[in-house]
């Protein structure tokens, strides 16, 4: 008995076919278990197959933009301005005024067109409306050719066809993420801080960007005390209602959480529980998993409590 060699490359070959089979084969199981779990948990409308077809479409809708390298010539999308949203919007309604089927404008990069104005409408293909319709589904993005690239001193963008070129303002940098160009302090390195440009901003100049920048410092400043502050006053707020008994949690609580009377006596019967008595908070925290809707009855008896608190009084039977 006589083996054929095989060849190095084609051995390889095949076993990335066959890799990418299996890949293949594992997400389309693990797709189907998905939705087989979702409709188990009454989460699913339709069928299987028009999920995986609605979800197909979602898929091809989305605004991919080319992977972003650390070299000139490879450029990232600056997201439209309200104003240039607006003044391209008015533009492709003006030029088609028999399209119904707008959709929100989009940035482009150099490869999508070459309108001499700077913009364009993209169409593109949704399929038909439904199986006996015959008439394709068109969605139309109006665009602005608008991406640029930056340095952490230079930034060099084209918005609308104009080329714009500035250097970064004195103890400012730009920067590279993944939500854009942006710009920030030299000395701030934490992200919250990052101003990531529009369209708009660079089309306003340097003056334009370094305000948008201060004034997104300040909102994140005054945010985060606004966040010590709401932490410090639930703290206050938990420590008194601690002091005062705790938060419980009763049928009416399942009821403002959108659950059915009916399902929810099921569920407390299923779990040695009296529809009729309130329980402590650390009780029903205990079956959170039990059911998806658990986490959002926890979440009303605690907002409950608390109201319950400034208003003095409160609104469960004590007979409960």
């Amino acid at each position: 008995m006589t083996i054929a060699p095989v060849e190095p490359g084609a051995l390889a070959s095949g076993l990335r076919w066959e890799l990418n089979r299996r890949v293949k084969t594992m997400s389309t199981s693990k797709n189907e278990a998905d939705y087989s779990a979702l409709r188990q948990r009454g989460l699913l409308s339709g069928t299987i197959k028009s999920a995986r077809a609605k979800r197909a479409q979602r898929e091809d809708r989305r605004w991919v933009e080319p992977d972003y390298k650390p070299w000139h010539g490879h450029y990232r999308l600056i997201p439209l301005g309200q104003i240039d949203e607006v003044k391209v919007d008015r533009l492709a309604r003006a030029d088609r005024p028999r399209v119904r089927r707008w959709e929100s404008a989009l940035p482009a990069d150099k490869t999508v067109g070459d309108p001499p104005a700077g913009w364009g409408v993209s169409d593109i293909d949704m399929g038909r409306y439904s199986s006996r319709c015959t008439f394709a589904k068109i969605d139309h993005h109006p665009y602005v050719h608008s991406y640029g690239y930056a340095t952490a001193t230079w930034l060099v963008a084209t918005i609308w066809n104009k080329r714009y070129r500035y250097r970064a303002p004195r103890g400012w940098v730009y920067g590279i993420d993944g939500l854009g160009i942006y710009v920030r302090r030299a000395r701030e390195k934490r992200e919250r801080y990052r101003y990531h440009l529009s369209s708009d901003d660079v089309r306003g100049g340097l003056s334009a960007m370094r305000a948008a920048g201060l004034q997104h410092e300040t909102e994140q400043i005054a945010a985060t005390k606004r966040e010590r502050q709401r932490r410090k006053i639930d703290k206050i707020k938990d420590a008194e209602i601690e002091r005062y008994g705790g938060v419980w949690v009763t049928l009416a609580d399942s009821r403002a959480a959108g659950n059915c009377a009916s399902g929810t006596k099921t569920w407390a019967l299923r779990h040695g529980l009296n529809p009729k008595k309130r329980y402590p908070l650390r009780v029903i925290e205990r079956l959170a998993k039990t059911h998806q809707s658990v986490e959002r009855v926890l979440a009303i008896a605690r907002r409950r409590t608390r109201t319950e608190l400034e208003q003095g009084f409160c609104l469960i039977d004590a007979r409960h």
